[in-house]
């Protein structure tokens, strides 16, 4: 992880000290494009998200919260988008925050819980 990373992270921490905070997780982990006939379609789903990682994932009692993502200007808008459709559609929560804005942990939790 960045610093930036690191330091967001804390907050992550701080404001969900009942949860479980892991970084960096591949999105295979928690996606499985639907391999029925290993057609076309199954492969660009594949390739898709087989490099992919969120950021974080946010789990209580190994039930997920959210998937957090801190954006700055590496991020490719449209691209996120399109994870972010892939991953609400498997049933997950999917929040961004701005890297240039540094939301408190009070904040995060309420951004989190609220979407």
């Amino acid at each position: 992880m960045t610093a930036n990373e690191r330091e967001f992270h804390t907050r992550l921490e701080r404001a969900f000290p009942d949860c479980r905070i892991w970084p960096q997780i591949p999105i295979l982990s928690l996606v499985r494009p639907d391999a029925r006939d290993a057609s076309r379609l199954f492969w660009k789903g594949f390739r898709a998200i087989s490099n992919a990682r969120v950021d974080w994932v946010v789990a209580r009692d190994l039930e997920i919260v959210a998937v957090i993502e801190l954006d700055d200007r590496t991020h490719d808008a449209r691209k996120d988008a399109r994870r972010d459709r892939i991953l609400a559609s498997c049933g997950y929560k999917v929040v961004r925050f701005e890297s240039s804005r540094r939301p408190d942990p009070r904040q995060i939790r309420e951004a989190v819980l609220r979407k």
